[in-house]
């Protein structure tokens, strides 16, 4: 138990070590990323003059989640094609340290809930009248459709991935496909709040930014390893769960920008 105990202890210092790196580094200042960023802002502003708001909003969700989806097809026949050589080792690893009773096991049973549909759903809903309610002047209907498309598109596509990835699975109760849809659910649902208290509040200074969206990646990363322990995933499913969740919060938040005030564009980028 004592090196599932350190693996734990060593992912929650990784982490928070990334969200430290990524407040010293500002790496959004590098000309690469703001050469990259910038066009992409040029297309939305494009599409917002074409299409309104609502219209762009679509067609930059449509193509950035066909693009997540594209991305993580071949990334989970990779998986698959190297399954005994990458998931199972660790596999044979987690059940030699596994124990089925005892606190440890209890507190991953609870925290790996977080992932679940039902609780997701019912997160999504809580937030959504909340930020109907704090989006009247502006639109109260925006933050409740951008909530509603984020469930959706991950319910959908995940399940796509899983039939066209095919990955076996083993002889265990509830045990899971790819990619992880917990944490996938997880990144997606929890980063598309943090996103829309930043175009709700645009003043937050930089350094809560960066603590809220390390917060999502603790969240993300506990549940991934609560997946794993529990063998309720092959790890590799927890690493495209990751993946595929990013990449998705990623397009939410391409459509989400296009409701952003011109005037809030500096604070929240």
């Amino acid at each position: 138990m004592t090196a599932a105990y350190t693996c734990f202890a060593i992912g929650l210092l990784v982490v928070i070590a990334g969200g430290v790196l990524v407040y010293l580094t500002t790496p959004t200042k590098t000309g690469w990323l703001q050469n990259l960023l910038g066009r992409l802002a040029r297309i939305r502003d494009v599409s917002i003059e074409q299409l309104g708001r609502a219209g762009a909003a679509v067609a930059v969700l449509l193509a950035l989640s066909a693009a997540a989806v594209i991305i993580c097809w071949p990334v989970g026949r990779f998986f698959r094609r190297f399954q005994p050589q990458i998931d199972g080792p660790i596999l044979r690893w987690t059940l030699r340290r596994v124990k089925v009773v005892g606190r440890w096991h209890h507190l991953n049973v609870v925290l790996t809930q977080m992932g679940d549909r039902r609780q997701i759903q019912f997160c999504a809903v809580v937030a959504a009248v909340i930020f109907a309610a704090l989006w009247v002047r502006r639109g109260w209907w925006i933050p409740p459709a951008i909530l509603v498309t984020a469930i959706v598109f991950e319910k959908f596509a995940q399940s796509a991935l899983a039939k066209v990835v095919a990955r076996p699975p083993i002889p265990l109760p509830a045990f899971g496909t790819y990619p992880s849809g917990g944490c996938a659910r997880l990144v997606v649902l929890w980063g598309t709040v943090m996103y829309l208290i930043l175009l709700t509040w645009p003043a937050i200074s930089r350094p809560w930014r960066v603590a809220g969206f390390t917060v999502v990646a603790l969240l993300a990363f506990i549940e991934g390893y609560t997946r794993i322990y529990l063998i309720k995933h092959w790890s590799m499913d927890v690493v495209g769960g990751w993946l595929f969740g990013t990449l998705l919060l990623l397009a939410l938040i391409g459509a989400a920008s296009c409701f952003k005030p011109r005037s809030s564009a500096a604070a929240t980028t």
